[in-house]
């Protein structure tokens, strides 16, 4: 199978996967490993009035869905742990904040603590964990929605879709 190499991320031909997210070629071509190199995305959304901040100790995984939301059209941006993220979302209010629970400095519950009662609670969060009992906790006192880690790459955009569909 050939692989296509894009900006900081691998893509294979085909099944085309993006850390287990598949996405269709942007063509029809059967020879398409030979003829073609693009790639379209599989979800298609609408524009959007502001950016997705990822917030997550891990620079791998921040990295891996700013790519990831970038080839599905979105703006976004990363922090590696709360406190880092609340700077930037005082500086600039983002559409919706994926965040991971468990971080140094402050975590993820912390920052949804600080954020209460501020112009900023009302920004769509999206917790994403490796730890179910956290996340139900979380939604209990907060209203934020959650998934469990490892992700479902198709999953995790069809929940973003939603989020901007509502606003």
């Amino acid at each position: 199978m050939t692989k296509v190499v894009a900006p900081r991320s691998v893509y294979q031909v085909g099944t085309v996967s993006l850390l287990g997210h598949h996405c269709r070629p942007a063509c029809d071509h059967s020879d398409h490993a030979v003829r073609c190199r693009g790639l379209t995305p599989m979800h298609q959304h609408p524009p959007t009035s502001g950016d997705i901040l990822v917030v997550d100790d891990d620079p791998i995984i921040v990295e891996m869905l700013i790519d990831l939301l970038a080839f599905e059209g979105y703006a976004a941006r990363g922090a590696a742990d709360g406190r880092a993220a609340l700077t930037m979302m005082l500086v600039r209010r983002p559409a919706l904040v994926l965040l991971d629970l468990q971080m140094p400095k402050m975590t993820g519950g912390e920052l949804l603590l600080a954020l209460a009662g501020t112009d900023l609670a009302d920004v769509p969060i999206l917790v994403i964990t490796a730890s179910p009992m956290d996340a139900q906790r979380m939604v209990a006192t907060c209203n934020v929605a959650w998934m469990v880690k490892p992700l479902d790459l198709d999953t995790l955009l069809m929940q973003i879709a939603q989020v901007f569909a509502r606003s």
